[in-house]
């Protein structure tokens, strides 16, 4: 009778892929959420690499290692190498609220709160000779998202904000030059990775009836994305 309402659903709690997801409130009044994901992305568990350190920001190679200007005269790769697994796991969690009235408004809330972990492929170079690289992965992304929304029977209108910021652990990846330097002095080179940054943005909607076969709406958006990483 009084038009509560709860909704659970899980889905895969024995797997990499797991989910959870809750919904609760009253039709008409208010609704609260609460979900939480789980994703994988497996991309190679049989690679090598004649790196150490992998999995974090620097690269090494062992005291025993030949350097060549090519492949075929580095003896050392026909030696063991480190096991490398490329793999990423996200993992999600978002709530929100939304209210609801016998008025036109309707009053929005969502966070959401993002990281990834793992090491992907990359690559880098000295002039013409390129290396393979293992990059890690330990990303962070916040977001809010909040909008009041009006709707009579002929026009509807919106304004919502967003938020985002973004960190990432590593800032920079670094790695020993396998091949005979060309130019002295170059024996380790570095990458920039993702940078922190941050993004703002408000919209407004609106649209307006003008019949039953025609209708007129816009929208307008301001925002503002800033980083100030080296």
């Amino acid at each position: 009778d009084e038009a509560r309402f709860l909704n659970l659903t899980a889905s895969d709690l024995g797997l990499d892929s797991r989910s959870l997801n809750i919904n609760y409130g009253k039709q008409g009044s208010y609704e609260l959420f609460l979900n939480y994901d789980e994703l994988p992305h497996f991309v190679s568990n049989s690679g090598t690499s004649p790196f150490t350190g992998i999995g974090g920001s620097s690269l090494t190679l062992s005291p025993a290692w030949v350097a060549s200007g090519n492949t075929s005269g580095m003896t050392a790769l026909a030696g063991p190498q480190n096991k490398v697994d490329l793999e990423t796991m996200r993992k999600q969690l978002s709530t929100g609220v939304k209210f609801t009235t016998d008025s036109p408004w309707t009053y929005r809330v969502k966070f959401r709160h993002d990281t990834k972990e793992g090491t992907r492929l990359s690559g880098g170079s000295f002039f013409f000779n390129s290396t393979q690289l293992v990059e890690p992965v330990d990303f962070v992304t916040d977001e809010v998202n909040a909008s009041i929304a009006y709707a009579a029977k002929k026009w509807q209108a919106s304004m919502a904000y967003y938020a985002s910021t973004f960190s990432n652990e590593n800032k920079s990846l670094s790695w020993q030059n396998p091949y005979t330097a060309l130019v002295t002095g170059a024996d380790t080179g570095e990458l920039a990775l993702p940078p922190d940054n941050e993004f703002q943005q408000i919209t407004l909607t609106a649209g307006y009836d003008l019949s039953d076969r025609s209708r007129i709406s816009g929208d307008i958006a301001i925002g503002k994305s800033e980083q100030n990483e080296a």
